[in-house]
């Protein structure tokens, strides 16, 4: 049974001091009648007003309401400010609003997104010992990212604390109530203006507000604070979590208060020795005393927290010379020798050819081939089917001829014997890998989960015992398979999970070798993969940045080296994301220049290799959205022809690979969005015509795998379609 969605209001509590605020002229809050919420239920009460769970009948969903209950002008002025700053920052770890209003009686009040979950000091209180509160590092880490991109907004949170943070039952982590939240742009603003006592969102020097046992000491004395005080708030949060106690206690606040001002808290390695030297040190600069000591950003305090999950040196501690040794010595526990056979077999690469290998698939199968071969030469196409044979399959449009090499590589695997060689577990992981990439495709997305799975524990194992960029890129990797699938099982909040932990390896990566290309593709594939969640969790803006600096990472590459076909796909794709992001804000003008920037470097791709089934697929999806924007601009005809362009590109690829249930699914949507057009121009017959061609291949993916979410979305809008055009 699912636990209650939890969500605080501190606002008059006993544990944060509030400020005053000068009166200013309330915003123009609409009325909305309350009965379009129903089921209610409070969640929390505090001095001033209360949180509530409700139904929201025009949506039909569940959500939060925060309401004022207590009259005031300054009060007023503050709520309405943490309305104001709040919706304005879009990121998924923090509280989304959906509505702002008054209710006819005059108390205002906003909507928000219902977390269903616990707040993070519930969920610290569960876990039983120091293994199980690390766990909950991926929570910190998301606090710290929300922080950073709050504070690129120039928004201060100032009342960071555990009850502030809910864990989502689906791993999501939400930082919630703003109400202290400070402007630091509008303060500057306000400066330069000489109006600052004008402004209803600005303290003055001598106030004290927040939570005591987590502010740091310039906040206690009530001094002007900016962003390294929520780094310090940062630093107090994972030292609870590490020690599961807050650093400073009393009885009264003004005891905390008095703890806060007088001296550091007690030292996190007394409280729990076991906490690993690096965490300490993290803790340490983050909770410095003098802001000038503590990490500049909560940018750099996240990265500092990848580092250490990677596996990296974190840059707030100094290692000495034998803690440096420990760790080499723990990460090569396989012989030196044994290491360096396994790092001369990874350069080997089978020699055999695509067309050899289907040859032998029409003979019998791959196990025949390799009963046929010598060892030597079975050892080559061993090597050869767990590399280069997908991309090449792929590429000439024949994926469905890896299916049963990869479950013969995997079976092959199974009857061989455990074994510590890293090259041996390396292949395994790759065939387990393969297969995982076939049953996908095929639409069996439980059964590539499961192949994933197996891969990414022995990557992690590897990236755990060995150094090297090799395991912890293909954990990476593995990492990104698994959100591929929770995309597509429609389970964003663990596919955004996944894609993060692939970002925190290679930025880790990154780290200790800057110049090195290799990451900077992989940390662009990064931003992309995020972007898409937070796209489609309806997080446009931060979509937007994902994409953006994705785009701006791959730019330098492509201009110095211009024949890349790797970056100029992988740019091509960028352009295509940002537009994305700007046509979902209404921007139009400016998405068709980056979706046509998509175009002419998809149209160069192909005309490089006319028959690469990938490059064909990317400069039909680029024709679709294409479409999509001068339809948005009431442009039907030409839409309609970008529409059909990509229709017939898209059907040629699915005669190639019927198996290929993406490509099938490419083919259906294209029907779907000529079937709109043609319903928009008034051609009803053939309108339907197309519909119901695409609700023949919604129906077939779905008969193949009910659970894929994608899958049963299309199929409910097609019929919602066909539906519309018979009443």
């Amino acid at each position: 049974m699912p636990s209650e969605p939890v969500t605080t209001m501190d606002s008059g509590s006993a544990d944060t001091q509030a400020a005053p605020l000068s009166s200013a002229a309330p915003m123009a809050l609409a009325a909305v009648d309350p009965g379009y919420y129903v089921e209610r239920c409070e969640l929390a009460r505090g001095g001033m007003g209360q949180i509530i769970a409700a139904r929201d009948l025009r949506l039909d969903r569940r959500v939060a309401i925060k309401e004022l209950r207590v009259q005031s002008p300054e009060l007023r002025a503050r709520f309405e400010r943490e309305v104001l700053l709040t919706a304005r920052l879009q990121h998924p770890s923090i509280v989304n609003i959906h509505e702002a209003g008054r209710w006819p009686s005059g108390e205002p009040f906003y909507a928000m997104k219902l977390v269903a979950g616990r707040a993070l000091d519930e969920t610290v209180a569960t876990a039983q010992n120091l293994s199980q509160r690390i766990a909950l590092l991926p929570h910190v880490l998301a606090v710290a990212d929300a922080l950073a991109y709050a504070h690129q907004q120039r928004v201060i949170h100032r009342d960071l604390k555990p009850n502030n943070v809910l864990v989502g039952e689906f791993g999501e982590t939400v930082v919630i109530d703003w109400g202290l939240a400070k402007d630091l742009q509008r303060t500057e603003d306000s400066v330069r203006r000489a109006a600052l006592a004008s402004e209803p969102d600005e303290t003055c020097d001598g106030d004290v507000l927040g939570t005591p046992a987590y502010m740091p000491p310039e906040q206690a004395l009530g001094e002007t604070v900016d962003e390294r005080a929520d780094v310090y708030a940062i630093g107090a949060l994972l030292y609870f979590v590490l020690a599961g106690v807050a650093p400073y206690s009393g009885t009264t606040t003004l005891e905390v208060l008095d703890a806060v001002l007088h001296g550091a808290p007690i030292p996190l390695d007394q409280r729990e020795p076991g906490v690993a030297p690096d965490l300490l040190a993290i803790v340490r600069r983050a909770m410095a005393r003098n802001a000038a000591d503590r990490y500049p950003t909560a940018r750099e305090l996240a990265e500092d927290l990848r580092r250490f999950q990677a596996g990296q040196l974190v840059g707030a501690h100094h290692y000495s010379l034998s803690q440096l040794i420990r760790r080499w010595f723990s990460r090569h526990r396989t012989p030196i020798a044994v290491a360096a056979v396994a790092l001369l077999a990874l350069i080997v690469i089978g020699i055999a050819s695509v067309a050899k290998i289907v040859r032998a698939e029409r003979r019998a199968t791959a196990q025949q081939v390799l009963a046929e071969t010598s060892r030597a030469e079975a050892e080559q196409h061993r090597d050869f089917m767990l590399g280069d044979l997908r991309a090449k399959l792929e590429a000439v449009g024949k994926l469905q001829l890896l299916g049963d090499v990869a479950a013969e590589m995997k079976a092959y695997y199974a009857r061989r014997p455990a074994t510590r060689d890293p090259l041996e577990r390396r292949q395994r992981a790759q065939a387990a890998h393969n297969l995982g990439d076939v049953l996908r495709e095929r639409g069996d997305l439980a059964g590539a989960m499961r192949e994933y799975h197996a891969g990414l524990a022995i990557r992690a194992a590897l990236s755990a015992e060995l150094t090297g960029s090799v395991d912890h890129r293909a954990l990476a990797d593995s990492h990104n398979r698994v959100g591929d699938v929770r995309v597509e099982q429609g389970n964003f909040a663990g596919a955004l999970s996944a894609y993060q932990s692939a970002v925190a390896i290679t930025r880790g990566l990154a780290a200790g070798d800057p110049a090195n290309t290799t990451w900077t593709r992989d940390l662009a594939l990064g931003h992309q993969k995020v972007g898409d969640v937070l796209l489609e969790q309806g997080a446009v803006a931060a979509a937007l940045f994902e994409y953006e600096a994705g785009r701006d990472r791959l730019l330098p590459l492509v201009a110095r080296e211009p024949e890349n076909t790797g970056w100029l796909r992988g740019l091509s794709v960028m352009h295509e994301n940002v537009s994305d992001a700007l046509r979902a804000q209404g921007n139009l003008e400016p998405a068709l220049v980056q979706q046509r920037a998509a175009l002419a470097i998809a149209e160069k791709l192909v005309a490089r290799e006319p028959e690469n089934a990938v490059y064909l697929r990317d400069l039909a999806i680029c024709h679709s959205k294409l479409g999509n924007l001068h339809r948005a601009s009431n442009a039907l005809d030409e839409a309609l022809a970008r529409y059909r362009t990509a229709l017939g590109m898209s059907a040629a690829l699915a005669e190639r690979d019927p198996s290929n249930a993406d490509w099938q699914r490419g083919v259906g949507i294209m029907r779907r969005k000529v079937g709109d057009v043609l319903l928009a121009t008034g051609d009803r017959a053939g309108a339907v015509a197309s519909y119901r061609e695409a609700l023949r291949i919604a129906e077939q993916l779905v008969a193949r795998d009910g659970n894929n979410a994608s899958w049963k979305k299309d199929l409910a809008g097609i019929r919602t379609d066909l539906s519309a055009i018979k009443d």
